[in-house]
């Protein structure tokens, strides 16, 4: 018999936050159905959840120990190659990297902004500029913030991992607009993939026809997402409608008070759901409203394989599979 090849994924997070997570699981599920057989090593649990860990065929969630350890257990479990999503741990990498092929996800803007966000503090206005230890310390304040709470940054510590990340084998993104960051940020091309991502239109999606239009929100909700954005222009709309908003995170409890203000009976907040075909199904348009400079905005093309338009700013890689009038509507 031939043994199935294995792959080792690594995620800081375990469980359904984002769209790094769902890709990561989208991931899994595709290699298995390939043949091949997929692990899962995380930083920490995020939420425990059947559903995400029911798609690789085994995981860890490893702490602070000695990670010697786990190498020696990947090397005796045949680990052929490795995808790093994301992660905290230049350590880990850097193991990782000496025993085995390596491929780093660049899904957002982690490893080369401090602040991550890429944009500045002062009016959120979109950052250009590639790292630096010279006016990036100054942009982030010098703290970040962790766990709730405030932290000083160890510059020099970002510095590495960045230079660390760089030496995976591969370095795989999704627009044209990363791969020009990676460029900025001195990765050497030859190393750059460009994956082209997949809308496949489900044709067994049942559409509901609503006496007034739901439109509908999915993703974290965290300030870079811009959901209070979207709420402040619906605010302004006359017509009736329902705004539905699928996710969690830190600005919650702040979307839902700007809500109750802006929005009375308007907007139904539904928590984080692994199965959104239902939840889509009954969505008239999807909204992907980020202030920050989306890498690709996978959101879009899950809607758009449910037959849903897309409103979206133009910002990042969206333009790269939003065409306006076309396929949805790009907001300047």
């Amino acid at each position: 018999m031939i043994e199935m090849p294995k792959i080792l994924m690594l995620n800081t997070y375990r469980g359904f936050i984002g769209g790094v997570e769902r890709l990561m699981a989208n991931m899994a599920v595709t290699m298995r159905e390939n043949d091949w057989m997929v692990y899962g090593l995380f930083e920490q649990t995020a939420h425990e959840d059947p559903a995400f860990d029911s798609v690789f065929d085994d995981f860890e969630v490893f702490g602070d120990g000695d990670f010697e350890e786990m190498i020696s257990y990947y090397t005796e479990l045949g680990i052929n190659v490795v995808c790093i999503h994301k992660t905290t741990r230049r350590n880990w990498v850097k193991l990782l990297q000496q025993n085995f092929p390596t491929a780093v996800f660049v899904h957002d803007h982690d490893y080369y902004c401090l602040r991550r966000h890429k944009y500045l503090p002062y009016k959120r206005i979109n950052c250009y500029l590639p790292f630096s230890l010279v006016y990036c310390p100054l942009c982030s304040g010098m703290v970040e913030k962790s766990a709730g709470n405030y932290r000083l940054i160890d510059f020099q510590e970002k510095a590495l991992m960045l230079s660390q990340i760089r030496k995976c084998d591969l370095s795989f993104v999704l627009s044209d607009y990363m791969k020009h960051n990676l460029l900025m940020n001195k990765w050497h091309a030859s190393k750059i993939v460009k994956l082209i991502p997949n809308a496949t239109l489900q044709e067994d999606i049942t559409t509901v026809y609503n006496e007034i239009p739901i439109i509908l929100y999915v993703g974290q909700l965290i300030r870079g997402k811009g959901v209070d954005l979207a709420i402040n222009a619906l605010s302004r709309v006359s017509e009736p409608f329902k705004f539905v908003v699928l996710g969690r995170g830190n600005d919650e409890n702040y979307l839902k008070e700007i809500s109750a203000q802006l929005l009375p009976g308007k907007a139904e907040f539904l928590g984080w759901a692994a199965d959104v075909n239902q939840i889509y199904a009954g969505a008239d348009i999807v909204v992907v409203p980020s202030r920050w400079q989306e890498p690709f905005g996978l959101v879009g093309l899950e809607a758009f394989s449910k037959s849903k338009p897309v409103v979206a700013f133009d910002i990042g890689g969206i333009s790269e599979w939003l065409k306006h009038k076309v396929n949805g509507l790009l907001v300047y």
